[in-house]
């Protein structure tokens, strides 16, 4: 759990909802990839999905909707990644 939990320090918020889902299903993910390394390879979608966040707060809206579709996509990466033994 070390390794998950200090992949990156900009990466706090992708390991808070991957323990989060962790927590809630009860176990960890499978993996070797885990989703708050995925970020740290690429993080332009990721700060593109906060700023997107960012600026639909600043005009008084929540909308965390791309930033869930990113963080899903990245969990299923890591899923379908460990099906395959990758």
């Amino acid at each position: 759990m070390n390794r998950r939990a200090l992949v990156h320090r900009r990466s706090r918020l992708g390991w808070a909802v991957s323990y989060l889902l962790c927590v809630r299903v009860g176990r960890l993910f499978p993996g070797k990839v885990i989703v708050p390394e995925r970020i740290r390879d690429n993080r332009v979608p990721y700060y593109a999905a906060l700023r997107k966040a960012d600026e639909a707060w600043e005009g008084g809206n929540y909308d965390i909707n791309d930033l869930g579709i990113y963080l899903a996509g990245l969990l299923q990466d890591q899923l379908r990644d460990a099906a395959a033994g990758k």
